[in-house]
């Protein structure tokens, strides 16, 4: 605000798009060491074992909460980019949970417009720009004890194009060098 001459220019989509119409799985996420992120995933999969829904995949790398969950994968390995590309094109729904005091929109929203996947997000500032929709994002705080059926269920909606298009790497690109 102190700053008027500054504009606001979130990440930006650098996938192409790509709508798998038949995803594998429910949900996947990926993440790393991170308690209160780990601890919250832990409740995501609760519910998700509480409505019957098995087929779902998180990772966790280098975890510090190591709770026995059967879809919940520990390791201390890498996972290569192509790999977390494809599974997060094997899902239906991602996962994006913000660290404390983290502000913005991480890359997860973006790889979930361009992936045209649901996503389910800590970050409560997501209801604040023009491509939220509650249909396709589910927002909870660390009280959140259920996940509507309806979210669940119900089908991606497409962006409007033009919002779509403003968080693409060209939109970025030209707003950046102002061509």
């Amino acid at each position: 605000k102190q700053n008027h001459f500054l504009t606001l220019l979130t990440n930006f989509i650098y996938l192409n798009p790509n709508q798998n119409i038949s995803p594998k799985n429910k949900a996947f996420m990926i993440l790393s060491k991170s308690k209160e992120r780990e601890i919250i995933l832990h409740k995501i999969a609760a519910v998700l074992n509480k409505k019957q829904i098995e087929n779902y995949e998180f990772i966790v790398l280098n975890p510090s909460v190591k709770t026995n969950t059967d879809n919940i994968i520990f390791t201390k390995n890498h996972v290569p980019l192509a790999e977390v590309e494809q599974k997060m094109k094997d899902a239906e729904i991602l996962i994006d949970l913000i660290r404390d005091n983290q502000t913005g929109l991480s890359f997860r929203v973006f790889e979930a417009m361009a992936l045209h996947k649901k996503l389910i997000t800590n970050n409560k500032t997501i209801k604040d720009y023009d491509f939220y929709n509650p249909n396709n994002i589910f927002v909870i705080d660390e009280d959140f004890n259920d996940i509507s059926h309806d979210f669940l269920n119900n089908n991606y909606k497409n962006l409007p194009e033009d919002i779509y298009q403003k968080y693409t790497i060209d939109h970025w690109i030209k707003t950046v060098f102002e061509v």
